[in-house]
C-alpha cells in the first residue's frame, strides 16, 4: 500500500461516469448503425416490391393479350395455335361447375384462360366504418357488368359448340342458422 496512492471518492465517481459515458456513446453508435441498416433494407424491400409488382402487371397484361387473341376453337396451325376455327372446329372452353353449385369455371387449354362466374359486388363490400363509398361502388358495378358480358359470351360459346360440362360433387353451404349461402372465393 505504500506505492499506491489513495484515490478520493470524487476521482472514482468521475472515472465511473467517464466509463458510463463511453459505454453510452458506443451503444448510441451501434443503435445508429442498426437504424441505418434497417432503413436501407426497408428501402431495398420497397424497391424490390415495386419492381415485382410492375413485372406481375406486365405478365398479366401479356396473358390478357394472348387470351384476347385466342379464338378458343380447335384447329389452327402449328405456327399460330391460337388461331383455331374452320370447318368442323369446336370450342375448347371447358365448363366446370364448382362445388358451391352456383359458380362456373371456364378454361381454355391453349391460352390458359381461367374465368369464374363474376360475383356482383354488394354495398357492404364498399362500406368502411359506417361510410359507404358510392363512387367506388358504381365503378365496381360497371366492371362487373363488363366481366359478366365477357363471361356470358364465353359461356354461350362453350355451350353452343363446346364440350360437355364437367361436374363434380356439389355441396349446399349454409350459415349457422341454416340459411343457404354461396361462399365468397378468395
Amino acid at each position: 500500500m505504500a506505492g499506491e496512492t489513495k484515490r478520493s471518492i470524487e476521482d472514482i465517481n468521475r472515472e465511473a461516469a467517464e466509463v458510463s459515458l463511453q459505454s453510452a456513446q458506443i451503444r448510441l453508435a451501434q443503435d445508429k448503425k442498426a437504424n441505418e441498416l434497417y432503413l436501407q433494407a426497408e428501402e431495398q424491400r420497397h424497391k424490390s416490391n415495386a419492381q415485382r409488382q410492375s413485372e406481375l402487371k406486365e405478365l398479366l397484361k401479356g396473358r390478357r393479350a394472348r387470351q384476347n387473341k385466342c379464338r378458343h376453337m380447335s384447329g389452327g396451325q402449328p405456327k399460330n395455335i391460337l388461331k383455331g376455327g374452320g370447318i368442323g372446329s369446336f370450342s375448347l372452353i371447358s365448363r366446370s361447375l364448382m362445388p358451391d353449385g352456383v359458380t362456373y369455371l371456364l378454361q381454355c387449354p391453349r391460352c390458359r384462360l381461367k374465368e369464374f362466374t363474376p360475383r356482383k359486388p354488394t354495398k357492404l363490400d364498399f362500406t368502411k366504418a359506417g361510410n359507404f363509398n358510392e363512387t367506388k361502388f358504381d365503378a365496381a358495378m360497371e366492371v362487373n357488368e363488363d366481366a359478366k358480358e365477357r363471361f356470358d359470351e364465353l359461356f354461350s360459346k362453350s355451350e353452343d359448340a363446346g364440350l360437355a360440362e364437367l361436374r363434380g360433387p356439389t355441396f349446399m353451404f349454409k350459415t349457422v342458422d341454416g340459411v343457404p349461402v354461396v361462399p365468397v372465393m378468395v
